[in-house]
């Protein structure tokens, strides 16, 4: 998938559905089933497995952690779908957290909000037996224009396919969010836009480590002065 085809770090999620039912006894059952893959790199020392997650800890094979991440194990993480880091909003829209938690299990979450002017929100709660998370009960409406701050933490203390989960139990975040943070943006209906001008649109390779600095160019609507730029780099 993608411009270069499956690199290292790339996820799949699999799932699958079942319905049974039987008109002589009249029993109707329904099931789920989740799985995911992660492509390891060529250089992986366990080369390709199939293991339980979290690395022995629930009694099963150790098969290392998911991936590692800007030279950190990650056994666990939460991949949102909305609510997911950079997104755009305008003020007095519904701001929803939903998504997927990797591997997919029922992990309980904990989503801290914090707005522009300083008011905490935090949400808490349980994804399904295949880790989807969605509570719509806890939609917030965003009144406030300006930098929100997210931060998401899963915790996994449950069953898994190998067995009961061990302390200390496995927790992550958002991958790659900086210390477990990220941020989504709330602007006022009818603003102009900033006018960038560099870089230009379009794939932009990113290969070098440390990243060299991406300069941005262009020009501020009339009515701004002293402006902040904020950004975020989403893949």
């Amino acid at each position: 998938m993608g411009v270069e085809g499956d690199l290292p770090n790339d996820i799949k999620w699999q799932f699958t559905g079942v319905v049974f039912r039987d008109q002589n006894s009249g029993i109707s059952d329904y099931g789920a089933y989740g799985s995911m893959w992660v492509l390891a790199p060529d250089d992986d020392p366990m080369g390709a497995r199939v293991t339980p997650p979290f690395q022995g800890a629930t009694g099963g094979p150790n098969g290392g952690p998911i991936m590692t991440l800007k030279g950190e194990d990650i056994d666990l993480f939460f991949h949102p779908r909305s609510g997911f880091p950079g997104q755009v909003l305008p003020v007095g829209e519904v701001l929803s957290f939903a998504g997927h938690v990797g591997p997919p299990l029922d992990s309980k979450l904990t989503i801290t909000v914090t707005s522009p002017g300083g008011l905490e929100t935090t949400i808490t709660g349980q994804a399904n037996h295949v880790g989807y998370f969605y509570q719509p009960e806890d939609d917030l409406v965003v009144d406030e224009a300006g930098v929100w701050q997210v931060q998401i933490q899963v915790l996994h203390d449950g069953l898994t396919s190998s067995g009961p989960t061990t302390e200390p139990y496995p927790t992550g975040g958002v991958l790659g969010a900086d210390g477990g943070s990220y941020e989504i943006y709330v602007v006022e209906g009818e603003q102009p836009d900033y006018e960038v001008s560099g870089p230009a649109q379009g794939f932009l390779r990113i290969s070098s480590v440390p990243l060299k600095p991406i300069a941005f160019h262009g020009q501020l609507p009339n009515n701004f002065q002293n402006a902040s730029f904020s950004w975020a780099i989403t893949k």
